[in-house]
């Protein structure tokens, strides 16, 4: 009898022993999350901190979802990528002012140019093309200008390509380099190669004979060209544009033809003050115009007669081949004859 009493009282020791130990196991599997294995309640895996591992559904704050390798969805608060900005193209010059290298025809009797003026910008822009001599007058005597073409609408293609179609064909391609433009014009088969310039942006008005945009001008207390600063500066200008716009001023003209391959006696008038003229070149042509600060001392003339205003500054050619006079009304005057 008392073995049978000690065997019961063991058996019912080990019963409830392991029903305590059931009852524990089932409260801790109901803290662990499914399919982790983990606790989501105080205890930790050794080693581990509860801060340093983020649900599996969910980005750390510091992380964007691009970052993590995964795009924002629609209405997500993500941090998206900025739109790259829209490419902006300048509008057209609201006044293109051209000109041709010269060439001479058949039928004309001195090297000539087209001549273009384009007002407006986009649908509107209109333009007028002339045919004519490069130097209008020779020797005292005016030519006649060719029948102008009117062009009521071009239409802008390009930020700087024009065409037209009907009675007059155009088409007109530019380039912008710095302050001018240079390009080709096809007028009715015909083709020539222009240079161009924004009349508002190189002088500031459609009247205005000076232009502002260049970065020397003449000095004539220093007797000699100056930028902003007061700085020594030079103007880099296309004959082109010295020729037709009638200015040079402060010009870097050294080694260039003046009246380029007309010989025919032509009447030239050009603003030069501070103008480099070394090595340039004048012949069977005349040229008045201002020469105040003028490096006239390598000029390269002949058949040629030069005339205008000089002032202390000028330099002179070494031949003594000009005459120069001072008065009090007009200032000091010159005559060049070689």
């Amino acid at each position: 009898m008392k073995q049978w009493w000690v065997m019961a009282a063991l058996l019912a020791g080990c019963a409830l022993t392991t029903a305590e130990n059931a009852g524990t196991g089932g409260e801790e599997a109901q803290d662990r999350e499914p399919g982790t294995g983990r606790s989501s309640g105080a205890a930790t895996v050794p080693g581990e901190s509860p801060a340093s591992e983020a649900p599996a559904n969910e980005t750390p704050a510091n992380e964007s979802p691009a970052s993590a390798g995964e795009s924002p969805a629609r209405g997500s608060t993500g941090t998206a990528e900025p739109a790259p900005a829209a490419e902006t193209v300048a509008p057209p010059p609201g006044e293109l002012e051209c000109v041709s290298a010269p060439s001479q025809g058949p039928d004309e009797s001195h090297p000539s140019v087209w001549r273009a003026m384009l007002y407006g910008s986009g649908e509107r822009t209109r333009a007028t093309f002339t045919r004519g001599p490069l130097f209008p007058s020779h020797a005292g005597v005016w030519s006649d200008l060719t029948a102008s073409v009117h062009v009521e609408q071009l239409v802008l293609e390009g930020p700087l390509r024009f065409t037209a179609e009907g009675e007059t064909e155009v088409s007109l391609d530019l380039a912008k380099h710095g302050l001018f433009f240079s390009g080709e014009l096809e007028l009715d088969g015909s083709m020539a190669e222009l240079l161009c310039w924004d009349r508002l942006e190189l002088f500031g008005s459609s009247w205005a004979s000076e232009p502002r945009a260049f970065p020397a001008h003449y000095d004539p207390a220093l007797g000699r060209c100056t930028g902003s600063e007061g700085e020594p500066a030079i103007n880099v200008l296309p004959i082109e544009f010295v020729l037709e716009a009638r200015y040079g001023e402060c010009a870097d003209l050294r080694g260039v033809a003046l009246n380029r391959d007309d010989y025919g006696q032509p009447d030239l008038s050009l603003n030069l003050r501070g103008a480099h003229l070394e090595g340039a070149r004048l012949h069977f042509a005349n040229l008045s115009g201002s020469f105040e600060g003028a490096r006239l001392g390598g000029f390269d003339f002949g058949y040629a007669r030069v005339s205008g205003s000089g002032d202390a500054w000028t330099e002179l050619p070494e031949d003594q081949s000009c005459e120069v006079t001072d008065s009090p009304w007009a200032g000091k005057q010159l005559t060049c004859l070689r």
